[in-house]
């Protein structure tokens, strides 16, 4: 899981950094002052595992989009994104506890490129100490890695025995336009595990409109953060009972005489979609059902799909019941006790739902967002328990610190 986030350049981020603990972390704060931005940054490693450089800008709107052109006198823009945490694995019958720490340094001249790039691992001695036992560094057309102790990397069989340090010469495109996270991967286990968990983080922001939407047999099966493909999605759902059966047990809290989900295919367009059954036997498609309903519905999927793993889940209240939103957050504390999930929010009802340690408050100074989580959490608690209001109401009175703006 991602534990620390350090981002310089990236839109309204400068010299920014936010920690975040296991669980849920609630990011909230006015219009405008930079909560997307933080999801988007840290969505950027994702991105970067999975995409070329160009490919990966593109969906956040270019590099005039992304890239901070407040100095707009700075002759050489860049932006700096650095990531620290944990991550487990087993490779061989062996258990793999690691610490991990990686940044990149992308540059904009008359290309989008890879200035630098360094990750450093550590790994969990049978004494409980983590023990660096990997460093590599990517500058310009040269990969450096440094081995510290080659029994504990989980090399493919790449890797001589007994070698401290090995070299790649990348050709332009492999050393200009992506990261060197997806070819390093290959060779050395521990670097697919810190691959693996950047190339997991998901951010879900549904449009019920989108998400209701029949697909074609030949989409994608794994459901995007808007929503797309869910039905494809419950299909494979289908041959995994239990987790249907954790996504049922929510569903019949909310929706009387709801029983089950049943993914269906038409026999003339071939398109997969879904209906919710009722106890009478009565079936009704998603082009029936209501907006809060399939935004529901494919959260659960989203979740359900990401456990353990970094989640981002923007304004998760829109659409949604009050009583729709208590599950969540409950069901969203139950799910992550091992993993991350970050929640954007407007909602008072949302952070009445909160403890105060889970709260991060953003703000702009001048015109770079800050954050900060609350100093004094016992005192607040005693406030709460006497005061019979939650988080939300003290946040908009002003009581927790911040700007008190929805």
């Amino acid at each position: 899981m991602i534990e620390n986030l350090k981002v310089d350049g990236f839109k309204s981020l400068r010299n920014f950094e936010i920690k975040f603990q296991k669980g849920i972390n609630v990011i909230v704060g006015p219009n405008g002052v930079g909560k997307t931005n933080i999801c988007q940054a840290l969505t950027i490693l994702s991105s970067l595992t999975n995409n070329s450089l160009n490919d990966a800008f593109t969906q956040f709107g270019g590099v005039r989009s992304t890239f901070n052109l407040v100095d707009c006198e700075q002759e050489n823009k860049k932006i700096t994104v650095e990531a620290s945490g944990r991550t487990i694995g087993t490779f061989k019958n062996q258990e793999y506890d690691l610490e991990f720490k990686y940044s990149i340094e992308l540059g904009l001249s008359e290309e989008l490129l890879v200035n630098s790039e360094v990750l450093e691992v550590k790994r969990k001695s049978k004494q409980g100490t983590y023990k660096k036992v990997l460093s590599i560094k990517q500058d310009k057309k040269t990969l450096v890695a440094k081995i510290l102790d080659n029994e504990l990397i989980g090399d493919f069989s790449v890797i001589k025995k007994g070698e401290k340090q090995f070299k790649l010469e990348l050709n332009e495109s492999e050393y200009e336009s992506k990261s060197f996270l997806p070819l390093i991967s290959r060779f050395i286990f521990v670097c697919h595990l810190v691959a693996r968990e950047f190339s997991k983080i998901k951010s879900l922001n549904i449009d019920p409109h989108i998400a209701r939407q029949a697909c074609d047999i030949t989409e994608p099966k794994e459901m995007l953060g808007n929503g797309k493909y869910l039905a494809n999605t419950l299909h494979l759902l289908s041959k995994k009972p239990d987790d249907l059966i954790e996504i049922n047990s929510i569903l019949e809290q909310l929706l009387p005489n709801f029983k089950e989900i049943k993914p269906e295919i038409s026999e003339i367009s071939l398109k997969r979609f879904f209906s919710l059954i009722d106890k009478r036997r009565h079936g009704f498609s998603s082009n029936s059902l209501s907006d809060g309903t399939i935004k529901l519905l494919a959260l659960l999927v989203g979740i359900v799909r990401q456990k353990e793993k970094t989640t981002i889940i923007e304004e998760p209240e829109n659409y949604l019941h009050p009583y729709a939103n208590r599950l969540l957050i409950n069901y969203l504390r139950d799910t992550f006790d091992n993993g991350v999930c970050i929640l954007t929010s407007h909602s008072e009802t949302i952070l009445n739902l909160i403890q105060p340690e889970e709260l991060i408050i953003c703000e702009l100074d001048g015109s770079f967002t800050t954050c900060k989580r609350l100093d004094n959490i016992e005192s607040i608690k005693r406030v709460i328990e006497s005061s019979g209001f939650g988080c939300g109401y003290h946040y908009i009175a002003g009581n927790l610190g911040g700007t008190p703006q929805f």
